[in-house]
């Protein structure tokens, strides 16, 4: 071989490795590194492909996958996720910009939230934005939210890539978790306490009675005072009606699941409530070894039937755990209650 062709196929090989790093580089979630460029580079046009959002923490993880038109969380046998709350998340991540390089010391890591989410103590996420056929969009370890960094009410976000220490402060709240209600609405069920009409508690154990709104409008009381008795405190009833007025989403299971099936689950006792738009629910707990387990049913006239059609299309199907400090303040025996009047 000549010197000549020697040094042509040394150009070849040198543009040919050049062709590849740029092809390779433009196909990386991080290609540009620079304060001012966006997080994601290529992310805009690929979003539409996304299918798959997986978050983890330690042991704990969250995928939430596209099905049609809707996203399930898949750890929670399908359980539909809010896709109000997976577009939000798509739009800051492609609108993100770095803005300002960080430390890249990683004993300073931890105070951004930015150490290796593979530990359980860990306050980071690792945060994956794949294709169906499993191509990775999007990878980063989210780190903690620094609010009005960019002005009033506009929030940033620490992030760092895997298995790269620089951490970054990019321009848009970026919020995830591993938590069920990080991926779904917040509340099961909400209402005012006050546009509670009346409510029927049937405590296990206990003959059942019923709480009404005062004349006042804002206060309740028992539909019918036993002889002799009258309430312990002033605020008794007005407690029940508060707490069965709005249920946190924290944790879904199917009901028929085994963990739901499972032989070892007692009753805790039955609530009804009716609300002036003509919503009615019928809320039934149970107990069991994982906590309190609540089942609901809805139905309703007038402007009710689109909020029962509503909730039954979410909870149709499925149990909800709540607080047992909740479900201890709904399910008052009359003795918690009552007393005997005075003479």
């Amino acid at each position: 071989m000549t010197p000549k062709n020697f040094a042509m196929l040394g150009l070849v090989a040198a543009v040919s490795l050049v062709a590849a790093l740029i092809v390779y580089s433009s196909g990386q979630p991080w290609a540009t590194a620079k304060a001012g460029g966006p997080l994601f580079a290529n992310l805009k046009g690929e979003a539409a492909g996304i299918e798959r959002v997986a978050v983890s923490q330690g042991d704990a993880r969250m995928t939430i996958e596209k099905s049609g038109e809707r996203w399930l969380v898949k750890e929670k046998n399908g359980f539909p996720a809010s896709a109000e709350k997976v577009r939000a998340l798509v739009l800051a991540l492609t609108e993100a910009n770095l803005a300002e390089a960080k430390t890249k010391r990683e004993a300073s890591l931890n105070i951004l939230e930015l150490e290796d989410p593979k530990s359980n103590s860990a306050n980071s996420h690792l945060l994956q934005l794949t294709k169906a056929d499993g191509t990775l969009l999007a990878e980063a370890i989210i780190g903690k939210t620094r609010p009005d960094a960019f002005g009033a009410g506009k929030a940033g976000t620490y992030v760092r890539r895997p298995n790269d220490p620089q951490a970054w402060l990019i321009d848009q709240d970026v919020i995830v978790g591993t938590k069920l209600g990080d991926w779904t609405r917040e509340r099961l069920f909400d209402t005012k306490p006050e546009s509670i009409k009346a409510v029927t508690i049937e405590s296990e154990g206990d003959t059942s009675y019923d709480i009404v709104r005062d004349s006042d409008g804002r206060t309740f009381k028992l539909a019918r005072m036993p002889d002799g008795k009258k309430l312990k405190f002033a605020n008794s009833a007005d407690d029940i009606v508060d707490t069965l007025s709005s249920f946190k989403l924290n944790e879904a299971r199917k009901l028929d699941s085994p963990e739901a099936t499972a032989a070892n689950a007692t009753s805790a006792g039955i609530a009804r409530l009716e609300t002036d738009d003509g919503l009615k629910l019928y809320l039934k707990v149970r107990k069991d070894a994982a906590g309190h387990w609540m089942t609901l049913n809805a139905s309703g006239f007038n402007n009710g039937i689109k909020q029962a059609a509503d909730l039954m299309a979410l909870a149709g199907g499925w149990e909800f755990k709540i607080p047992a400090a909740q479900a201890e303040r709904i399910f008052k025996k009359q003795a918690d209650i009552l007393e005997d009047k005075a003479p």
